[in-house]
């Protein structure tokens, strides 16, 4: 199957015979259940046969459909614009989702962050329309609720055990529940992009190098960083801060933030890093055209392959396994950070941040895109690659939830 409404069978796979064609435009998914076929394709297309695909039914339902699979009690299509239809017979069918989502009315859609706190998620960043900024809370990934913000709201959090910690452009945000939000300014004339808790202080960062630090959020102390390169993303351990940022911007420092110092770092060239993490044993930093370093102390850090070819933007720990996305939409996990698995994912939309546990993850990003997973993903990459997503993915979805996407048309 492909463009022009190209459908060939095979016994075999060696030897293909052209079928009549179902129609005119290109289709992106095919799935079979019994004697049923189903392709689904552009403008809404469903094709259905009930014979070998010798001949074909055809039906148009809507936005442009991506690919279709079936658990051999009935077929799941799934659509731009989040749409998800599901039928038994391949002619009847319901919508499982809206092709609307709770961010689609928002005049500014990319979501910056997302955080889990033991009991909710909560996706941050330039979310607003015309009553005001918004946050975004959901208990399960899956149902989201959009709560108004008259403060504002940040475009980076981090939670410190009993409140949400935020910043964005020179203010700091704080929250007992994420919907309700108090500001304060930090300095004039600065960009904070992201903020780090270790227990007993706080450090934010953000463009042109800058550093600040707090004991109680209020009162904030700028730290030399001996560059001024833009940061993007600070962790620590307990011993080290990283900080890390454009041009192959990598800070460390051993006194609490007082002092930074240049680790050491392989051949990286002027790549970008957009983020960092600390999974109890090791570093793990992720930028430009899907780099990867990692380090156990902060000080040494070596390089590793991912198999990603778009900016790593976002990553995290859940307990057992590394999940990092992509400016491309591309998801990829491992184990350790060495070794990395790319795995099937339903949007080529900017992904910026993923959070989560083993039982349950969501990864944001731009237009409102948010994608929810039951948990940790040991399924590789398998689909036919038509259409942007693969038949496997659209299996996993049906049989187990592993991902619903809620965007913007």
């Amino acid at each position: 199957m492909g463009v022009s409404g190209i459908v060939e069978t095979s016994t075999n796979g060696a030897n293909w015979n052209l079928q009549t064609s179902p129609g005119a435009v290109t289709l992106t998914g095919i799935a079979q259940q019994g004697a049923t076929l189903v392709a689904v394709g552009k403008f809404g297309s469903i094709e259905t046969s009930t014979n070998g695909g010798a001949s074909w039914t055809e039906k148009f339902l809507g936005a442009d459909l991506q690919g279709v699979a079936s658990d051999a009690s009935q077929f799941l299509v799934a659509g731009n614009g989040g749409q998800i239809l599901s039928g038994n017979d391949g002619i009847n069918w319901t919508q499982r989702l809206p092709q609307s989502s709770i961010t689609e009315n928002l005049g500014n859609e990319r979501i910056e962050d997302v955080i889990w706190n033991g009991s909710q998620f909560l996706a941050v960043g330039l979310l607003s329309d015309s009553s005001g900024s918004k946050t975004l809370i959901s208990s399960d990934g899956v149902s989201w609720v959009a709560h108004n913000s008259a403060t504002g709201a940040p475009n980076d959090v981090v939670w410190n055990g009993s409140q949400y910690i935020g910043v964005g452009n020179n203010f700091v945000y704080t929250s007992d529940d994420g919907a309700s939000w108090s500001v304060s300014t930090v300095a004039a004339s600065i960009s904070l992009t992201d903020i780090y808790f270790d227990g007993t202080q706080y450090v934010a960062v953000g463009t042109g190098g800058i550093i600040y630090t707090s004991t109680d959020t209020l009162a904030w102390a700028l730290q030399p960083s001996g560059t001024s390169n833009s940061f993007s993303a600070v962790t620590g351990n307990g011993t080290v801060l990283v900080a890390v940022g454009d041009n192959a911007s990598f800070k460390i420092s051993s006194d609490g933030g007082a002092n930074w110092v240049t680790p050491t770092l392989p051949a990286i060239g002027s790549s970008s890093f957009s983020n960092v993490i600390w999974n109890g044993s090791q570093f793990v930093s992720v930028g430009d055209n899907g780099t990867v370093l990692t380090s156990a102390d902060g000080n040494s850090w070596v390089s590793q392959v991912s198999g990603a070819n778009g900016r790593l933007r976002g990553i995290n720990w859940d307990g057992s396994q590394f999940t990092a996305v992509s400016g491309l939409g591309e998801i990829i996990t491992s184990p350790d950070a060495v070794t990395w698995t790319t795995q099937a994912t339903i949007t080529t939309n900017v992904l910026t941040a993923v959070a989560g546990s083993e039982t349950k993850l969501v990864a944001v990003g731009w237009d409102g895109t948010i994608l929810s997973s039951a948990g940790t993903v040991n399924t590789t990459n398998t689909g036919n690659g038509g259409g942007g997503g693969s038949l496997n993915l659209y299996l996993l979805m049906l049989l187990s939830s592993l991902v619903i996407l809620i965007r913007k048309k």
